[in-house]
């Protein structure tokens, strides 16, 4: 907090430690006096919030009283922002006869196995020069056997990590909180040939609440895998209807006190077609992290809520191996609220939702879109600006996609997930809100829809 103040004062500035409250407070700044034209640094303690948090303060103190340095205004106390969002925009397609926004990064052609592919996000569109992030979607498409996985990482050295798992000639979506590298880019590392599509739909910059790390491996039940500090490395497939507890805090670089994780989860080598769910242990919730098919790895980037000791839960319906990469966190703090998981959406016959709205109203329509009220549902306020959900399409009768909207029309030339006929399959999305609080979902081909609600961004100016 910078206060200022008129001529003639010395060159004192001393007064220790402001108290205010969340919201808006009037305070005063009475401690020594600052030299003409010149500005100094105070504390403010914001009372109401947990040790460490991140918030943003507006307003200033500016004195006027003349000489006696006493300053009194309106600081208004809010929670940080965690990122931008926009509207989806396709930033690579590497399909020959494939377009961008822009023009670039189009028609390149298949990236070949073992390849690294290097796309500059900022300074294009509406993502500014100096964004050290951004929330992109990646597809493979038109893949090669064997099957294979994507690497997204901020170039550089190749991190022990992935972000996506496809297989054959299936096209798959996974949306991923992507570090940039100095120069505004990001890598995709494709283990077999595959073409690459890149929708981005936010970023992040250097003050906002969302920070992104080097990818990390913090748990791999292969036996025989490694993870970056030996930590959970090699304990073995998990059983059927069990839970495995991951710690995440105090490893890879992600402190003591955050509010969430983002974690890419995998499962790997499944057996059955069935589901895993993320959750900050406890009571286990009705909803699913990652829909699996037999014998098909899949992954799925996360927003998961630790609880108090740092950890996440993993809950596997089947018998399965797993994989967790920790990509980044969230600070205490943020205006970036976990709520959930809860079930928004289910349009299976004789399913049921949180609220008993948006359930069992039948498949989708090829080509139909489908509006569903986030807030003011299930804790989720009135004013809430964006939303963070895990959507999937299950039992789809055609291969196709969704593409999840704050209701806007035309419909984005971008994917927010790619399906497959009979498989299952989910993507974590952060969407803004209509400005009245609704989303709609988009589908090429007809699908049942699945939407869990795990959190949504506060609206600061409230």
């Amino acid at each position: 907090v910078e206060v200022a103040t008129p001529a003639n004062n010395s060159t004192d500035c001393t007064g220790g430690a402001i108290t205010a409250a969340a919201g808006t407070s009037t305070i005063t700044y009475s401690g020594g006096e600052v030299a003409g034209g010149a500005t100094c640094t105070i504390d403010v303690d914001v009372t109401g919030t947990t040790p460490g948090s991140h918030v943003n303060l507006s307003g200033d103190l500016t004195s006027d009283s003349g000489n006696s340095g006493a300053a009194t205004d309106t600081l208004t106390v809010e929670p940080a922002n965690p990122f931008t969002t926009i509207t989806g925009r396709r930033y690579a397609d590497t399909r020959i006869g494939g377009t961008t926004f822009d023009g670039l990064f189009q028609g390149a052609g298949p990236r070949t196995a073992g390849s690294t592919y290097e796309v500059t996000i900022a300074g294009r569109g509406p993502v500014p020069a100096d964004a050290i992030g951004a929330i992109i979607n990646v597809t493979s498409t038109g893949s090669s056997p064997p099957p294979g996985f994507f690497t997204v990482f901020a170039c550089g050295a190749l991190p022990t990590a992935s972000a996506l798992n496809y297989v054959a000639s299936v096209d798959v979506a996974n949306e991923v909180f992507a570090k940039l590298s100095p120069a505004g880019s990001v890598c995709v590392y494709t283990f077999s040939q595959s073409d690459i599509l890149i929708d981005v739909v936010g970023y992040v910059e250097a003050d906002d609440t969302i920070k992104l790390l080097t990818a990390a491996r913090l748990a791999e039940s292969r036996e025989g895998a490694p993870t970056v500090d030996g930590i959970m490395a090699g304990f073995g497939r998990t059983t059927a209807g069990s839970t495995t507890t991951v710690q995440i805090t105090g490893r890879a670089g992600v402190p003591a006190a955050i509010h969430a994780a983002i974690v890419n989860v995998a499962a790997v080598d499944p057996t059955a077609d069935s589901f895993l769910t993320v959750f900050p242990c406890g009571a286990l919730p009705t909803a699913s992290s990652i829909n699996y098919t037999d014998g098909v790895n899949r992954a799925n980037e996360l927003i998961a809520e630790v609880n108090v000791d740092g950890e996440i839960c993993v809950y596997t319906d089947t018998d399965i191996d797993f994989i967790v990469d920790v990509v980044g966190y969230v600070e205490v703090g943020s205006a970036l609220v976990s709520n959930g998981p809860s079930r928004f959406t289910d349009t299976r016959p004789g399913a049921t939702t949180v609220d008993g709205l948006n359930e069992g109203d039948g498949p989708l329509a090829p080509g139909s879109t489908y509006e569903i009220q986030i807030s003011g549902r299930d804790g989720v306020p009135a004013d809430a600006t964006t939303v963070v959900a895990n959507v999937a399409a299950v039992d789809p009768v055609a291969a196709g996609f969704f593409t999840v909207t704050a209701c806007v029309t035309p419909t984005p030339n971008s994917s927010s997930l790619n399906y497959t006929t009979g498989v299952n399959g989910a993507n974590e999305l952060v969407v803004p809100l209509s400005a009245t609080g609704k989303i709609c979902v988009f589908t090429s081909a007809e699908t049942d829809l699945l939407v869990d609600v795990v959190g949504y961004v506060e609206n600061p100016a409230a």
